[in-house]
């Protein structure tokens, strides 16, 4: 008996050996990884040099309407109402003023160390700015001052350019590509105004062709997304941060004890993981929608699908984090192509209404702007062809991400559901379909 128990103490001493010398071999983290490609240019810039103070300014003063519906109708062209629309116009001089001095800046620097728990109330109030501006527009429009309607666009261009090209972060770059929809909205119904001089005409393409490529602050948001991850690591494993703070559930006391044990996190291991990952959608974003490739989630993860031997593998609380911050690449990759699209069809659509007005005639084709009106025939974001153009049909449109041409339709893609609103219409049909000239309604969408 006695020997019997000296043999089970010495299997058992094995046993807890081999255990843990497979926690220690497996549980060791990497050495911290070379990131320096993801680097941000974040310039010391004064506050009085940065569109940023002036534009967190116009919030603090802005008087928004609690009819946020009657505000999407307007500028929907549902309906009208002069007088709601210029007493909004009347009582935001003061945030208008402060946007146009943030727009003699070069850059829109934001903070330094913005993470989850940032507040970014002023970045959500930049939309109902730019809402102001883009009714702004439209009544001097439609007024007949059409210098002054021009110059209103034009900030809204460049409010929304130096917002997106510098974002500090996934939001700051999606309010600033929605707010450069709204201008270019706006740009091309000025556009399509037979009354619009050619010299507002000429102002608008100047300024389209000075906007900064959509993918270049896409590009800067990936890389300011791994630095806010990163610290988020570095903080979850310094133990100020719980994984509660991510979806308000209670953490389990076993995960913080896990988290002091090497086994179940290794932050290096967790950054490089996460930094492959940005660097193959900082790939991605440059190419045109049909060559996108991106690695998943599975990719990294490939045991996601077997809870056990997930959650028994090292650096499982890792690989926990890495599935609940990885962004969903695909999405925001489409979002840039549309704003490539939607400043490529304004840019044909100002190159059009240019030609037309020097010769009184449509153009053939697109070639015919070349090089007096384009440079070259914008490609179009989504196949990487040139965007089509249909002169009996008064349209120029992109295929879209189905990648099917279907000769500028605008039906509905088979399963698409008619949006809410009008303005997004065109991203759920066969094409996207952008015309030459106003519909008779007024409003900007087919």
């Amino acid at each position: 008996m006695k020997r019997l128990l000296i043999v089970l103490v010495c299997v058992l001493v094995l046993l807890v050996s081999g255990v843990l010398t497979v926690l220690v071999t497996k549980g060791r983290d990497i050495p911290p990884p070379d990131v320096s490609d993801l680097a941000l240019d974040v310039p010391d810039l004064a506050d009085v040099d940065n569109a940023y103070t002036y534009f967190c300014m116009a919030t603090n003063s802005l008087a928004w309407t609690t009819n946020r519906t009657l505000v999407t109708h307007i500028i929907e062209g549902t309906t009208n109402d002069d007088a709601f629309v210029q007493a909004l116009i009347d009582s935001n001089q003061e945030p208008l003023s402060r946007i146009t001095q943030g727009n003699r800046c070069a850059r829109c620097i934001g903070p330094r160390d913005v993470d989850f728990h940032t507040p970014l109330p002023h970045v959500r109030k930049w939309r109902s700015l730019a809402r102001i501006m883009m009714l702004k527009s439209r009544v001097e429009s439609g007024r007949g001052q059409h210098a002054a309607a021009t110059q209103t666009c034009l900030g809204l261009l460049g409010f929304a350019d130096l917002i997106q090209k510098d974002a500090p972060t996934l939001v700051h770059y999606l309010i600033g590509i929605a707010i450069l929809e709204m201008g270019l909205d706006q740009t091309r119904l000025l556009a399509r105004t037979p009354q619009l001089p050619v010299e507002q005409l000429k102002r608008l393409d100047e300024r389209l062709r000075d906007l900064a490529p959509p993918e270049q602050g896409l590009i800067r948001a990936f890389k300011a997304e791994f630095h806010m991850t990163a610290a988020i690591i570095d903080d979850m494993r310094a133990g100020k941060i719980d994984f509660n703070e991510f979806d308000g559930s209670p953490t389990p006391a076993p995960v913080h004890g896990m988290l002091k044990f090497g086994y179940f996190l290794h932050p290096n291991r967790t950054k490089r993981e996460f930094a492959e990952l940005v660097r193959d959608a900082i790939a991605n974003a440059k190419r045109d929608y049909s060559n996108v490739q991106l690695r998943s989630l599975d990719d990294v993860l490939p045991d996601r699908d077997k809870p056990i031997r997930f959650l028994l593998q090292p650096n499982v609380l890792g690989n926990v984090l890495l599935a609940l911050m990885t962004p969903a690449w695909q999405r925001l990759i489409e979002s840039k192509c549309r704003q490539q699209c939607s400043i490529a069809a304004t840019r044909l659509i100002v190159a059009c209404r240019g030609y037309e007005q020097d010769t009184g005639r449509k153009p053939d084709s697109l070639d015919a702007l070349v090089p007096n009106y384009l440079e070259e025939v914008p490609a179009d974001p989504y196949d990487g062809r040139p965007f089509r153009y249909l002169r009996a049909s008064n349209i120029v449109y992109s295929v879209g991400s189905d990648l099917a041409d279907d000769n500028g339709s605008d039906r509905l893609s088979e399963g698409a559901e008619e949006p809410d609103r009008a303005s997004l219409r065109r991203w759920q049909t066969q094409d996207a379909v952008f015309r030459l000239a106003n519909p008779a309604n007024g409003r900007e969408t087919p």
